[in-house]
């Protein structure tokens, strides 16, 4: 990946309180290095962590590096997306999304059920 500074690296270990903690927004990829559809969603992850840097965290969690989150999370298939607000989950995607989508979901999140004020457009 291009910028991992606006990228979290998860693990089993940190991930309580990187994400559990967080008091934003907080999206996280699960994916496999191996599987292709997760390196297609590489570069949308990206540019998302640079678009809402600051709005919403973004971290990256290996699933074959680190495979109690997915199991608690009962994720058997990837790549995945967990939006985690105040440590709970918000919204769920599997496979692989548009940029476009993805940024008019985190924009609705972000208006609608956090009342945050977003200024970005799609």
């Amino acid at each position: 990946m291009k910028n991992r500074s606006a990228i979290i690296n998860l693990t089993d270990e940190n991930f309580e309180s990187k994400v559990i903690g967080s008091k934003i927004l907080f999206m996280v990829s699960l994916r496999a290095e191996w599987y292709g559809s997760c390196h297609i969603m590489s570069p949308v992850i990206e540019e998302l962590a640079l678009k809402f840097n600051g709005q919403v965290k973004i971290g990256i969690l290996d699933v074959e590096k680190n495979t109690k989150i997915p199991t608690r999370y009962g994720i058997h298939t990837v790549p995945a997306l967990l939006l985690f607000y105040n440590g709970e989950i918000v919204e769920q995607i599997f496979g692989a999304i548009s940029r476009k989508e993805l940024s008019e979901k985190i924009i609705a999140l972000l208006q609608q059920e956090f009342g945050g004020n977003n200024e970005h457009k799609r």
